[in-house]
């Protein structure tokens, strides 16, 4: 249910609409047209719904198996798609429909207490704590009618930290049985408290952050409820079941592959780096004297500098993707970088744009490289030169 939720939330997302550009995973001469986008995003909502109505066993399994192929699918046309919670939903399609019951529930343990852990490990560094988490702290506190302006800064960084250390608390809780029922109510409240930083009387985010928060509760719920004993189940009576070694395998890679993002070996979101201010962006500017080439669904998005003799105007990318299609833009500069030069080619730009690329933010410091490229041929270059694609499918006009 809430995998079709959050797919119609974000539906924009899932189109081929010209409402924002796509980058694709792979190069975009590869793929077929937008008729085929169409047949993937039909065949992910049958498949969600359907493995809500469907009984368990063969009928159930094969919606699984039809919603990873649709998920994997579409992110192959658009790496915008890689949204975390679509991420995820892939991950525990792929696990029923390979495993049984008993060890499915226990490899989605693994990748439950590896989300905390691993997102609790992307917070814990300068940026989060002097940027979001300040702002997470000040719009909790202001649920409350009280205010941090008053605190020192030592007192309001520590604050700020609790949100990742809780976040590890959890997932160290949930390891253990005899832990477990505190940690999972320390979940719950975690993803409460989430919900109302993120939801309309705090930061007012987009309704699919709130859904996935929802999610979150009930997944738990679901997963960490206090067991019954051996003897008061079944359990004793069922044939011993095993994980095939390539969904063993899977699971070790997502588990494993996120602890190399510092070094940006490996993409944030699937990372687990959720609301982490240290990811890479791009910001496009755009000349003064082309502004009116820039198409009208993008000049609400368009900054003056605050320095008036500056020439430069700022195209806000993430703003514009919150907007056109619900969802956050991906944090990584290559899909950015991409969007960009989508933007640019289909204003017929040329020169008259410059696209600065921000690194990932140093842990200690905060301190980011900054590259920039001037007009689309330097740009155009700079994308060729990331391993996955980073070429827009098409100009955006």
């Amino acid at each position: 249910m809430f995998g079709f939720l959050l797919v119609a939330a974000t539906w924009p997302l899932w189109t081929p609409e010209a409402v924002f550009p796509q980058v694709p995973l792979v190069p975009g001469q590869w793929l077929p047209g937008d008729w085929a986008q169409w047949l993937v995003s039909g065949l992910l909502l049958s498949a969600l719904v359907a493995m809500f109505v469907l009984p368990s066993g063969r009928p159930a399994r094969t919606a699984c198996v039809l919603m990873v192929i649709g998920f994997a699918a579409a992110m192959l046309f658009d790496q915008g798609r890689m949204q975390p919670w679509a991420y995820q939903f892939l991950l525990l399609a792929m696990l029923l429909a390979s495993c049984g019951p008993r060890v499915a529930m226990t490899l989605a343990r693994v990748l439950v207490i590896a989300f905390y852990f691993e997102s609790a490990l992307t917070k814990f560094d300068y940026s989060f704590l002097h940027t979001l988490g300040q702002q997470f702290l000040a719009a909790l506190a202001g649920l409350f009618g009280a205010s941090v302006d008053g605190w020192s800064p030592a007192a309001r960084l520590a604050a700020a930290a609790v949100f990742p250390v809780g976040e590890a608390l959890v997932a160290l809780g949930l390891v253990f049985r005899k832990t477990r029922t505190i940690a999972l109510a320390a979940a719950v409240l975690l993803h409460l408290l989430l919900l109302a930083i993120l939801g309309p009387w705090g930061l007012a985010h987009q309704p699919g952050v709130l859904l996935w928060n929802a999610y979150f509760i009930v997944q738990d719920l679901v997963l960490f409820w206090p067991e019954r004993s051996l003897a008061e189940t079944d359990e004793v009576r069922l044939p011993p079941q095993r994980a095939p070694w390539p969904v063993l395998a899977l699971v070790l890679a997502v588990v494993g592959l996120p602890l190399t993002e510092p070094w940006s070996l490996f993409d944030l979101w699937p990372s687990w780096g959720l609301y982490a201010s240290s990811a890479e962006r791009v910001s496009l500017q755009v000349h003064r004297v082309a502004q009116s080439q820039l198409p009208d669904s993008l000049l609400p998005f368009v900054e003056s500098p605050a320095d008036e003799h500056d020439a430069w105007l700022t195209v806000r990318l993430d703003r514009w993707s919150l907007s056109s299609r619900h969802a956050p833009i991906y944090p990584q500069a290559r899909v950015q970088l991409g969007v960009a030069i989508a933007v640019a080619e289909g204003a017929g730009l040329a020169e008259r744009a410059r696209f600065i690329r921000f690194g990932r933010a140093d842990r200690w410091t905060g301190d980011r490289e900054v590259t920039i490229d001037q007009g689309v041929p330097e740009a155009r270059a700079a994308a060729e030169r990331y391993f996955l694609n980073a070429l827009p499918r098409q100009p955006f006009r």
